[in-house]
């Protein structure tokens, strides 16, 4: 799964610098994260996305059992950020 859910960085066409592909979509997890990863708070266009404008923590496996206490209090945190109020239970 992790070659299905990251991809390559690109260049933007609009911005022109680099940003990371994540196939954040129903088909790579459940929809209740794909709907919570990204999160546009406003209708305006975004080239895109900072770990702000996110809710769920996304990590690779092997990333997280080095440390998994940090994603943890990381995921725990968001629950105290902006992002919450913008969250949906159920898509």
């Amino acid at each position: 799964m992790v070659n299905s859910v990251y991809g390559n960085a690109s260049i933007c066409n609009s911005c022109g610098g680099s940003h990371n592909h994540v196939a954040m979509n129903d088909t790579t997890v459940i929809k209740e994260f794909s709907c919570n990863y990204y999160i546009q708070k406003n209708q305006t266009q975004k080239c895109s996305w900072t770990e702000n404008d996110q809710f769920c923590i996304l990590v690779k496996w092997e990333d997280f059992t080095l440390n998994p206490e940090a994603y943890i209090e990381q995921a725990y945190q968001k629950l105290q950020h902006d992002i919450s109020n913008y969250t949906k239970v159920r898509p």
